[in-house]
């Protein structure tokens, strides 16, 4: 079976089971949204449970410890509340680290029956709240099941400076495992402590349009950088994490939230 063939069976399954609402929701940039594009996947976090056969709470090849991080990912660290899902790190020492973190990915594994969900190409939004704890960073990634790049940051925020959004691709060149393109947006005056913290202390949606041939990024519907090198041409999956940096100092508060409240997927 073609890997075309493959993406449109998983979509297929998870429109009977990620999808929440008989609605068609569109993107958060009204220019994507123009074009109509089909619904692919949404999660709303307004079940009781976690979608087990969707979700998993740790990284690919069940990792719980990741390296260069001090946190140990545990389903501690994932708290489901009403209508939306909080990753929380706090000091709560777990598997041999001193801090608990959490994490969500999407990754699939057939053998164990579990569908996941990745997708090659269209446009994946998120809408959350960040940490703003001192060290503790929030993100939106995406990777490949076949190895490490490619892989794409919608974002990436660091708790002490959340108005400076990363965002950017990795990929492999012939002799270069990893090269980086990256752009930090800047939504608001970051020298203006208010305005940093009434923008991290509300909900914002990060969005990219990945086609064959670019991505392009955006913040609350306003387009922000556009790459065109590096493109991945391959299935990728959804990571949500938050997580421990070695850079945390004494002024680092805990416990910490990342707050979401949708995750979706178009074609």
């Amino acid at each position: 079976m073609k890997q075309s063939s493959i993406i449109i069976l998983t979509a297929m399954i998870l429109l009977s089971t990620s999808v929440v609402h008989a609605e068609n929701y569109l993107p958060a940039v009204p220019a994507l949204g123009a074009t109509h594009p089909t619904l692919i996947f949404d999660e709303e976090f307004n079940h009781p449970d976690l979608n087990s056969n969707i979700w998993y709470t740790d990284f690919l090849g069940h990792q719980r410890i990741r390296p260069n991080e001090l946190g140990y990912y545990s389903v501690d660290g994932v708290i489901l509340g009403d209508g939306h899902i909080t990753l929380q790190t706090s000091q709560t020492p777990q598997g041999g680290l001193s801090y608990t973190a959490g994490v969500l990915a999407t990754y699939p594994e057939p053998r164990a029956g579990h569908t996941g969900f990745q997708q090659l190409y269209g446009i994946f939004e998120v809408k959350a709240r960040v940490a703003t704890t001192y060290g503790v960073k929030s993100d939106f990634w995406m990777k490949s099941i076949r190895g490490w790049p490619p892989e794409i940051d919608i974002f990436e925020i660091w708790g002490q400076s959340p108005a400076n959004i990363a965002q950017t691709v990795h990929y492999k060149t012939l002799g270069v495992q990893n090269n980086a393109l990256s752009y930090t947006y800047k939504p608001v005056n970051t020298h203006s402590t208010a305005a940093v913290a009434a923008w991290a202390a509300a909900y914002h949606t990060y969005t990219i349009e990945w086609r064959p041939n670019y991505i392009t990024w955006y913040v609350d519907g306003v387009k922000t950088d556009t790459q065109t090198l590096g493109i991945p041409n391959t299935a990728l999956y959804m990571i949500l994490e938050s997580d421990v940096e070695p850079s945390i100092n004494g002024s680092s508060v805990f416990p910490s939230n990342y707050d979401i409240q949708y995750v979706r997927a178009w074609q």
